[in-house]
């Protein structure tokens, strides 16, 4: 059979993420204040995509990612030096890679979760949109995975 190794490290920081982001913010994001604000339809499906997309993972997703990715690689998996950074370091080096990447990463972020959001808002029951969303998330890490993590771990 086929050789098949984990990367232990990528798989702790993505699981991690997805339990805190994606479990707590992300439910009452897609869940509760997306739909007191646009209600359903077609229409409300077209504006929660483009608030997503145009505001929603721009600031406070991939801000929130870019500081839990490098308060995880300093503090919990870094070597005893690289904890031992100041918080204002490991920030200052979250927002220097966010502003770094921001264009690539939303082009990804559009690329996969427009047709994903488009379907899922206008098409899936609401107390069915976060498994949805947690599907579309497997793709997602993929893409987010190959993008964020190299073999030199620069980023």
């Amino acid at each position: 059979g086929a050789d098949i190794s984990v990367d232990h490290k990528r798989a702790a920081v993505f699981g991690g993420f997805g339990l805190l982001y994606c479990g707590g913010p992300g439910y009452v994001v897609y869940n509760k204040l997306y739909p007191s604000i646009f209600g359903a339809g077609t229409r409300a499906a077209l504006q929660m995509t483009a608030v997503d997309l145009a505001l929603h993972c721009p600031s406070l997703y991939f801000g929130a990612w870019y500081l839990y990715k490098e308060f995880a690689d300093s503090w919990l998996l870094g070597d005893e030096a690289a904890a031992k950074q100041p918080a204002e370091a490991v920030a200052s080096s979250a927002l220097d890679k966010y502003r770094r990447n921001f264009l690539t990463d939303n082009a990804a972020s559009v690329a996969v979760w427009l047709p994903l959001h488009l379907i899922n808002f206008r098409f899936v029951p609401l107390h069915l949109r976060m498994p949805f969303m947690a599907g579309g998330g497997v793709i997602w890490s993929g893409v987010m995975s190959s993008m964020q993590f190299d073999d030199t771990d620069k980023d």
